[in-house]
């Protein structure tokens, strides 16, 4: 009768470990989520609020105006751009283009993220001459490199020049920024 106690008590004690980890795993796992969509909307916050900027500019500003705009883009953002249609993607080799600093031209404003198929786009008025931003060639500075050696990921600053040319055309130069 001791016998069976004992090994009840053993199998309570093992389901209750497992019943633990299993609580652990799903928790630890919603947590990720969250975290990830919490992350997901601040980049969709901060492209959005770019979108309205440029959007004022295009309607509010006259010609010859200047302004400037920053914005943070981590390292899952594959490109900022714009483009001739709602639904171009981004050039194969877009990383490569963000690093020679190379521009493109049309009426959407898009983005897309590194593990989603499709970009979202928005039409502005205006055309735009646009350089793109986002996470340029993999290549080892110093930010990403001490980024990534504290357990971050990288955070690439753009620093935007806004210039306003002619009636519903706007130049976009961005220039990337070493955060301090």
């Amino acid at each position: 009768m001791e016998k069976i106690k004992g090994v009840s008590a053993w199998i309570f004690i093992i389901a209750s470990i497992v019943f633990g980890i299993i609580i652990f795993t799903a928790s630890a796992s919603l947590i990720a989520k969250q975290i990830e969509n919490t992350n997901r909307q601040t980049i969709a916050d901060n492209i959005a609020d770019l979108y309205n900027t440029l959007k004022m500019v295009c309607i509010n500003e006259g010609v010859g105006s200047q302004s400037y705009y920053e914005i943070d883009l981590p390292e899952n953002v594959r490109a900022v751009y714009v483009s001739k249609s709602e639904y171009a993607e981004p050039p194969d080799k877009v990383s490569v283009l963000i690093s020679n600093k190379e521009s493109s031209v049309g009426n959407y404003f898009c983005y897309q993220l590194w593990d989603e198929n499709l970009p979202k786009c928005r039409k502005l008025l205006c055309n735009l001459n646009f350089t793109y931003i986002g996470s340029p060639s993999l290549k080892n500075d110093l930010p990403t490199l001490i980024s990534r050696i504290v357990g971050g990921t990288p955070v690439y600053k753009y620093r935007l020049q806004i210039r306003k040319l002619k009636d519903w055309f706007l130049i976009v130069e961005a220039k990337q920024i070493i955060k301090e």
